[in-house]
């Protein structure tokens, strides 16, 4: 009897089995072609810190606070700073260990000056580990387009012109209703 109802089980089993396989065999593939197709990013996607630009002097936005590095809680950001003859803290140099960032986005939640900001690029992979330490430089350019400083910014789309827009025998008559 025990038998009898394994094999009932197992060809139950394999029934359904079957069923999952010709449902998905005929659902089109979510596969991207990777190097060809991008993934389209969500909005809250968070790539490494990169640091920003003011936009009139175009100089490095970080004020050499240090904040940013004391509040890693992998200590993987290193600031090399010297006092101006004005006594304020001058940006020699911003390390920072990509290779090890968690990227738990603390650092830029701490910066007061809004200097650093989560870039979007994931395509920084690298065998050596050597190449993963991004200095002042590389995370300037990293930053560049996101000098907006929102890191949930989204490109407006084009605006059509009012012509191109709608030919000129398809304009819809006025109903004189709100915002007219």
């Amino acid at each position: 009897m025990n038998t009898l109802e394994d094999i009932y089980r197992s060809s139950v089993s394999f029934a359904k089995g079957l069923g999952v396989t010709f449902k998905n065999l005929l659902r089109k593939p979510v596969t991207l072609q990777y190097p060809d197709e991008r993934p389209v990013l969500p909005a809250g996607f968070r790539g490494i810190p990169a640091l920003l630009t003011e936009k009139t002097t175009g100089k490095a936005r970080c004020t050499a606070c240090g904040i940013c590095a004391r509040t890693c809680p992998l200590g993987i950001i290193h600031i090399d700073s010297v006092l101006g003859p004005d006594k304020k803290r001058i940006l020699n140099d911003y390390t920072l260990e990509a290779g090890r960032c968690m990227v738990c986005n603390l650092c830029v939640e701490a910066c007061p000056f809004d200097s650093l900001v989560m870039a979007k690029d994931y395509e920084l992979a690298d065998y050596d580990p050597d190449r993963l330490v991004f200095h002042k430089d590389k995370l300037l350019q990293l930053g560049q387009p996101y000098e907006h400083g929102d890191p949930f910014y989204v490109e407006p789309a084009p605006k059509v012109a009012a012509a191109e827009a709608k030919p000129a025998g398809e304009a819809k008559p006025s109903t004189g209703g709100e915002g007219e």
